[in-house]
């Protein structure tokens, strides 16, 4: 039994490693389903009714409403049937869950700590008259921790794949309500300078309702994005102000026209402005990015 437990968690882990994002959450539910057979089983992380990572054997977008049960932790494994929900959990949606898909037995768990993180839970139903066997509940105990840091090493490596090559930016996974699911080591210290306070887990509001209606949001450390990202998370991005940012369009395009060295009267020309209004430009550019010399520019506008 030890052996094949410590195969299954081995072919996890390898899963974790290796998988692509779209693949991995169903795959780890396949890993799991080789010893606690279900009919339905649902994986997630997040916050109540909007993330689900996996979903088997029932429909997907009736999935989501099941994180809202979750909320509770569950240190271990709670095996029952619908009409004993109540005993664990205001039943609500559940229930509501369990009765539509005709499912007589649940293995459920859940987890939510620390608090500030998202919450992971495990959902396996069956629809036969078969319950759940204590052992099976004694699998999903052990198992359990490593399915969360299976889940942690997954999403770090797609963050670094993020990373590769991007030397100011930096990358995390947040939920719809701005839970950082995951973070790269240069975002934490990114969002340190940029919000001073800042408690990591959480966006701000005000940059979080900025990142939903625009998908963007322009700091004073960092330019922020928001992008789709894997299993129902957003990637959010963030991009290090350089001295250049400091500039206007017009004092950006002058300076990159001297550093060739084109004089003032061809820029002016180029620009369909006057000598003066150039000269005005470039005073304003050494003053902004601190330079005495035209031999500083080009290493400034890299």
């Amino acid at each position: 039994m030890l052996q094949h437990f410590s195969s299954m968690m081995l072919e996890m882990y390898e899963l974790a490693e290796h998988s692509a994002c779209a693949d991995y959450p169903d795959a780890c539910l396949g890993v799991i389903g080789k010893t606690v057979r279900f009919d339905i089983a649902a994986f997630g992380c997040g916050a109540a009714q909007d993330r689900r990572t996996a979903c088997r054997g029932g429909p997907v977008a009736d999935c989501g409403a099941l994180s809202s049960s979750f909320h509770l932790n569950l240190p271990a494994p709670v095996i029952c049937s619908p009409a004993r929900l109540q005993l664990f959990f205001d039943p609500g949606r559940l229930l509501g869950y369990a009765l539509r898909h005709r499912v007589r037995h649940l293995l459920l768990i859940g987890s939510a700590e620390p608090v500030q993180c998202p919450v992971h839970w495990l959902l396996v139903a069956r629809r036969g008259r078969r319950a759940f066997s204590a052992a099976a509940a004694d699998y999903l105990a052990a198992a359990w921790p490593h399915v969360l840091r299976c889940q942690r090493i997954h999403q770090q490596r797609y963050l670094a794949a993020q990373a590769a090559g991007c030397a100011r930016a930096a990358f995390a996974l947040v939920s719809p309500e701005g839970i950082v699911e995951a973070a790269d080591g240069a975002f934490e210290r990114m969002a340190g300078r940029e919000w001073p306070g800042w408690q990591a887990g959480r966006l701000p509001p005000a940059a979080l309702d900025s990142l939903r209606r625009l998908g963007r949001h322009d700091g004073r450390i960092a330019h922020w994005s928001l992008a789709n990202g894997p299993a129902e998370a957003f990637l959010c991005r963030g991009v290090e102000r350089t001295p250049v940012d400091l500039l206007t369009p017009a004092e950006c395009v002058a300076a990159r026209y001297y550093a060739q060295g084109r004089t003032h009267g061809e820029i002016a020309a180029l620009l369909g402005v006057t000598s003066n209004t150039v000269r005005t430009h470039l005073a304003h550019v050494y003053s902004k990015l601190d330079i005495h010399r035209k031999s500083e520019l080009p290493a400034q506008l890299r």
